[in-house]
């Protein structure tokens, strides 16, 4: 229906409000209209950014971009697959992953190598956005959370093991 958010631009607004939920930005975004049972903060907001991009840069490029920002994540999420089940953090996976840790490798090396193939300008937009986003979370959120994951507790188990974690941190 006109004048309803996408699902995309309630996506963008979900995790917006997580994101205030673990303190990585501020709860100014969690107001919320008790007519609409929005949190009309976090969609105006989102919903600017998002028409800011749209008129003042090219769609394909911020498209390609995005789809630059997609293999990064894939490629992460593979490796917390194999961060999750080092770690000595409770997690009991409700499948079996065949030929494991040897999937999930493969899955992060094919989504970071296609990246060698697409167009260097929309890479480039694609790691100011990641390197924006890295930048806030140590300016910012990085004195506001707390280090729970299970990449931390994984360092953590290799640092008691005899200092094997400095290829992690790194």
């Amino acid at each position: 229906m006109p004048g309803e958010p996408t699902e995309s631009e309630l996506e963008r607004t979900l995790g917006l409000l997580k994101a205030t939920m673990i303190g990585v930005v501020t709860t100014w975004f969690n107001e919320i209209n008790w007519k609409h049972k929005t949190p009309y903060r976090a969609i105006l907001v989102t919903g600017a950014l998002t028409l800011a991009f749209v008129v003042t840069g090219d769609i394909a490029v911020l498209a390609k971009s995005a789809s630059v920002l997609h293999l990064v994540v894939y490629g992460l999420l593979n490796l917390s697959v194999i961060a999750f089940r080092e770690s000595t953090v409770t997690y009991e996976p409700a499948y079996l992953l065949p030929l494991y840790p040897y999937v999930p490798l493969a899955g992060a090396a094919s989504s970071f190598a296609l990246i060698y193939w697409m167009n260097p300008a929309d890479v480039a937009l694609a790691l100011v956005f990641l390197f924006g986003g890295v930048a806030w979370y140590l300016v910012y959120a990085r004195k506001r959370t707390t280090d729970d994951s299970a990449l931390a507790d994984l360092r953590r188990t290799l640092e008691a093991e005899g200092g094997k974690a400095e290829a992690i941190h790194q």
